[in-house]
């Protein structure tokens, strides 16, 4: 069966912005570049000539932010991949419902992120909002409860818990469930601040009060299990912080 291809305009007024774009979506044949807006009122005119199936967005351009753009979009609307310098705009975007954002400089990894992202949504695959695809400097995430984005600091997650297609966030004084795999989720956390300790669990190795046997107690006084696979990992993973001679086996 023959591959689909899916259709990519780019609005931006940054010629080094488009190009770049350009240069990402001719290296995937799954994508076609139809066109390309330096302005709002261009987007507009293109997308009702071209329907494309994936919009890249900017946001700070002359007469009409990519904001503004968005509000005279149909609900019928393509993808929308922001593209932006300001992170606090971008967060702004889930307000609209966007696709994802890409923060400049764009590397090629985090485009294919996107991109995969459009085309689930294209085809129909439900996927989690998390207003970013990586937890970049570690101190905090945002993450999407309801119709709210919560800024999360990393500091007070306790610990993770997998509930199929959700994860419940145990924080020290309260319980966010939100819609996203644990298995993403361990993807986006930043490395070395959390232990996944069985299929369902993830903690934070600063919220861990004591271990005994296969079971550890938390900062706030939960306990969960170390299932039998994963324990090695985990006392591996705690070896350079135990002090004396003596180490859980």
């Amino acid at each position: 069966m023959e591959q689909r291809t899916y259709s990519c305009l780019v609005v931006d007024d940054e010629p080094l912005a488009q190009n770049l774009i350009e240069k990402f979506v001719d290296r995937l044949q799954s994508l076609r570049m139809i066109g390309k807006a330096n302005h709002a009122v261009a987007a507009m005119e293109a997308i009702e000539q071209y329907r494309p199936d994936i919009v890249f967005l900017d946001i700070t351009m002359p007469e009409m932010t990519g904001f503004e753009l968005l509000q005279t979009f149909s609900a019928n609307r393509p993808q929308i991949i922001i593209t932006t310098a300001h992170t606090e705009l971008a967060v702004d975007g889930y307000t609209y419902d966007v696709t994802d954002y890409l923060i400049k400089p764009i590397p090629f990894d985090r485009f294919m992120r996107s991109i995969n992202r459009a085309i689930d949504r294209i085809n129909g695959v439900k996927m989690p909002i998390v207003a970013d695809s990586k937890i970049a400097d570690g101190q905090y995430f945002w993450i999407k409860e309801g119709t709210k984005l919560l800024q999360i600091n990393t500091d007070d997650v306790v610990f993770m818990e997998g509930l199929k297609d959700y994860v419940k966030i145990h924080l020290a004084d309260r319980i966010i469930v939100t819609y996203l795999t644990m298995n993403k989720m361990e993807e986006l956390l930043p490395k070395g601040q959390f232990l996944r300790i069985n299929r369902s669990y993830l903690v934070r190795k600063k919220a861990i009060k004591a271990i005994q046997g296969n079971t550890i107690e938390t900062i706030n006084k939960q306990e969960v299990t170390i299932g039998l696979s994963y324990r090695a990992a985990v006392l591996e993973s705690l070896r350079n912080t135990f002090i004396g001679r003596t180490v859980p086996e």
